[in-house]
């Protein structure tokens, strides 16, 4: 049954009550050693008290209650009158053509129409059905007795989606065909599956319309000559199949012989149990022991092995972290902690060049370097023509020409100019050259041409009474 979560179907108490074997072999669950129906082949006849009820033949057919023009339900969100979804739901079945459902057709006739059903719960069910001790929906009464074969009420109280509503109402008329609720989960996608909670079908799906041809007898297991092919079933286990409906042989179940373990396509991580008979997977695990080892100075593994390991190995590059100080040099290790590292010394002695010193690692290739800065300067004069640049880190002592400064520097007699970079070298000494200029009576300016000395004088007057040095006179 189906309500809103699960539609219900039930037999009325004067049929339930009958105990008949089976005969017809379409009723049968085994069929020349292959089991034609159940939830491993995804579809189940429908069973009173021990007694499978079904159509009998191809043909079903029903009447609508007048009444039943729109549905009146409390939740129900219908905008079209219910008859044609419910010709919707015959059609989801005869577009397949294995039954041909229809209104005032041949077959079984049946009633639909809506009714008070107290749990709301409960979308709709078959119920009042008449079959004979053959589990077959009597035909003619009806015609003789003006009595239907079976009523399929709506319920009044319930809620009928839109969107799914064909499906119900197709659903219930797989109940007619003989077709019984399936439970395993993995019947979801099945039209005949018992819930519209996780409920994904879209129509009859292949083992709705197998078990419709096996129960109207348009497909039967009368030998073993039929192709099969490998089935899995629940509880890893597998068998033959009928490669037509699905049909497994109860004589040639296994369990699934999935001892070892592969690794899977694609998954470098995982590996899991694969039968080779039938490839089904299962104990999907992360790989045994799969840490990584160094191989070499340039690679490392990694092999599952031990107790049911697969024995997958994979090799990679070492990855190595960036250099970390060390006391007297530099280490760095593989990331993927696979026991690979680089331990680097520097060297005692300075490499310098003409602006910085360092101490260079000892490894040739290896371009990290330690202490390194610009050279200390202090200048200690060779001479007129150099002085030396001593570094007082490193000692490094180039010896460079002298830079004059700027500026003079001068005494009464001279002038020079100081090394600029502070040696203490006097350069371009020469003697102050001498231009006289007075001042009036008094003094006189002598003014060197050089260095722009300029003291002043007194004037050094000759007989004449004219000064000696700049023409005076007085």
């Amino acid at each position: 049954m189906k309500r809103m979560l699960k539609l219900l179907v039930t037999i009325s108490f004067v049929i339930s009550i009958c105990l008949i074997s089976l005969t017809s072999s379409a009723h049968n669950t085994v069929q020349s050693g292959f089991i034609v129906w159940g939830e491993d082949v995804g579809w189940r006849i429908r069973e009173g008290t021990a007694l499978p009820v079904h159509t009998n033949g191809t043909q079903i057919a029903y009447d609508i209650c007048n009444s039943l023009d729109y549905y009146h339900g409390h939740g129900g969100d219908m905008i079209r009158p219910l008859n044609e979804v419910i010709s919707r739901g015959a059609t989801t079945w005869n577009s397949h053509g294995i039954v041909s459902i229809a209104r005032n057709g041949p077959g079984p006739r049946g009633i639909i129409k809506e009714s008070f059903i107290a749990n709301s719960n409960v979308i709709a069910r078959v119920d009042s059905e008449r079959y004979n001790s053959s589990g077959h929906f009597i035909v003619d009464d009806f015609s003789i007795h003006g009595v239907y074969s079976w009523e399929m009420l709506i319920n009044s109280n319930g809620y009928l989606p839109q969107r799914t509503t064909h499906l119900i109402i197709a659903h219930e008329f797989g109940h007619i065909i003989g077709l019984a609720d399936l439970y395993n989960d993995n019947n979801s996608d099945k039209l005949m599956f018992h819930s519209t909670q996780g409920w994904e079908a879209t129509g009859p799906t292949v083992a709705d319309r197998n078990g419709a041809r096996v129960i109207t007898g348009q497909h039967v297991h009368t030998s073993t000559s039929f192709p099969t092919t490998i089935r899995q079933l629940t509880g890893n286990r597998h068998a033959s199949a009928c490669t037509d409906c699905g049909a497994f042989n109860s004589l040639g179940i296994v369990g699934c012989n999935t001892n070892g373990r592969l690794q899977i396509p694609g998954n470098a991580d995982e590996h899991r149990r694969t039968c080779l008979d039938c490839g089904r997977h299962r104990d999907t695990q992360g790989h045994i022991n799969f840490s990584w080892n160094r191989a070499d100075n340039e690679f490392h593994r990694r092999t599952c092995n031990g107790t049911g390991a697969c024995g997958f190995s994979q090799t990679q590059r070492h990855s190595m972290s960036a250099w970390t100080n060390t006391t007297n040099g530099h280490s760095r290790s593989c990331t993927a902690s696979c026991g690979e590292s680089e331990n680097h010394t520097f060297s005692s002695n300075w490499t310098r060049t003409a602006d910085i010193h360092y101490y260079a690692c000892n490894t040739s290739s290896c371009i990290i370097r330690s202490n390194s800065g610009n050279h200390s300067r202090n200048y200690t004069t060779n001479g007129i023509h150099t002085h030396t640049v001593r570094c007082s880190t490193c000692s490094y002592a180039p010896q460079e020409g002298h830079t004059p400064s700027s500026a003079w520097s001068r005494d009464n007699n001279e002038h020079w100019r100081m090394c600029a970079m502070g040696c203490g070298q006097a350069l371009n000494k020469a003697f102050h050259s001498k231009n006289y200029t007075t001042n009036g009576i008094h003094t006189h300016t002598v003014r060197c041409s050089t260095c722009s000395y300029a003291p002043q004088e007194g004037h050094d007057w000759n007989p004449n009474n004219t000064c000696r040095q700049c023409g005076q006179r007085r």
